[in-house]
């Protein structure tokens, strides 16, 4: 249904939200980033912060891999209806990490535009009616 990139910062061995990672959208059809990514204090980044790679005009070459493997975990747990599956990108394609059954709504509500974007992703999904 979505698909988000998340990205370390604050010099911290993690991505997550707590440590100051940020998240950025990825088109799930071509791999485009958005040109902009957010924090859980959502503030904005039209570039990574510690880097200074600017989001816009970047992709995910092997986006329909990671869509792919996602779709594939999502039918065999068919009993868990909303599931945030982190993925990493490695040289021999995506690799599940681990699933999560309540992801962080806020970035997500961010990154896809507000709660009216994500309901129309669900509806499309028919996850809801």
């Amino acid at each position: 249904m979505y698909c988000i990139l998340k990205l370390g910062n604050n010099k911290a061995y993690t991505d997550n939200a707590h440590t100051g990672g940020i998240y950025v959208k990825i088109d799930t059809k071509t791999g485009n980033l958005a040109d902009t990514a957010y924090d859980e204090n959502l503030y904005s980044y039209k570039a990574h912060p510690l880097t200074g790679v600017k989001f816009k005009d970047k992709k995910i070459a092997n986006i329909g891999q990671v869509v792919s493997l996602a779709e594939k975990l999502g039918n065999i747990c068919p009993s868990m209806t909303f599931v945030g599956w982190d993925i990493a990108l490695t040289p021999e394609g995506p690799v599940v990490l681990e699933g999560n059954s309540s992801p962080g709504l806020t970035i997500i509500q961010r990154t896809y535009g507000g709660m009216q974007e994500f309901i129309k992703l669900v509806q499309a999904a028919g996850v809801l009616k």
